[in-house]
């Protein structure tokens, strides 16, 4: 007896596993503007860093490009 066709495309296709590592520094970066810190001095006082909003770190385009994967698919 034949096979079905899409079941015989199936049979064909070789499956290869890649496994990929991603380290923090490769998503994200200390933040320019406030050097990691979290805060800058503004008249005096600690307010939360504007440039990455006090965090301390900013996003690579591969931690943006995951992130926004991950919102997508959440």
């Amino acid at each position: 007896m034949l096979a079905d066709p899409v079941e015989r495309v199936h049979q064909k296709r070789k499956v290869r596993k890649v496994s990929v590592t991603i380290s923090t520094d490769d998503l994200e970066l200390p933040c320019p503007h406030c050097d990691g810190k979290k805060y800058v001095i503004s008249n005096e006082e600690k307010a939360a860093c504007p440039k990455c909003d006090g965090r301390g770190v900013i996003l690579t385009a591969l931690g943006q490009t995951l992130l926004h994967f991950i919102k997508k698919h959440s």
